[in-house]
């Protein structure tokens, strides 16, 4: 049975079964030389990384490990154009307290939600994608593994032997309807390659 899930929760359950995951924060603003000065993205990353590794969870996240997705989030952040989004996101995870959450498992640690709406924009900014859409995986056969994003102006299928990809995709509907593209997984990858390509 095929599990559908918004574009928000998506990158929740991809980080947990071990795909790339932005976890995203850091708010730019101007201001005179008595304000306090905002940190870079790169003291955001470490300060956010660091709390995430130190909550009281059942599971244990490992803080370089977080450092290199979000620095994959800051590449895709400056290839897209994104980097006052994923700043956003950055100063607002960083400046609240570290969650526990439990998907009928063990919990692992969580940003706020009150930083939720930032995720999203950032998500939307370098996808292409908006946030109301849904994303499918589901087994057709024991050898064959189905993924779907549906959003509300366009659509794609994929299929392959494993959701980590590779998968060979199609845009169901949309702009560009029937053209054909490949994702490295039926997550992130294929949030970014649908957004880019089926519109």
């Amino acid at each position: 049975m095929a599990q559908v899930l918004t574009l928000w929760h998506a990158w929740v359950m991809a980080r947990r079964l071990g795909l790339a995951m932005p976890l995203f924060v850091a708010l730019a603003c101007a201001g005179s030389s008595d304000e306090e000065p905002v940190p870079s993205t790169e003291a955001m990353i470490t300060d956010l990384c660091r709390k995430v590794a130190s909550a009281k969870c059942d599971t244990v996240e490992d803080e370089q490990a977080c450092a290199e997705e979000l620095q994959e989030d800051q590449s895709r952040a400056t290839q897209e154009g994104c980097r006052t989004q994923l700043d956003a996101y950055l100063s607002c995870a960083v400046s609240k307290p570290i969650g526990c959450t439990s998907y009928d498992g063990p919990s692992f640690p969580t940003v706020d939600e009150s930083c939720g709406e930032l995720r999203v924009a950032f998500g939307e900014c370098w996808t292409k994608l908006s946030g109301m859409c849904a994303v499918g995986v589901g087994s057709g056969s024991p050898e064959v593994v189905t993924c779907t994003i549906k959003c509300p102006q366009l659509s794609s299928t994929c299929q392959g032997p494993d959701p980590n990809g590779p998968v060979d995709c199609a845009c169901d509907m949309g702009p560009k309807a029937g053209t054909t593209f490949k994702a490295t997984d039926c997550s992130l990858n294929l949030m970014w390659a649908t957004g880019h390509t089926c519109q």
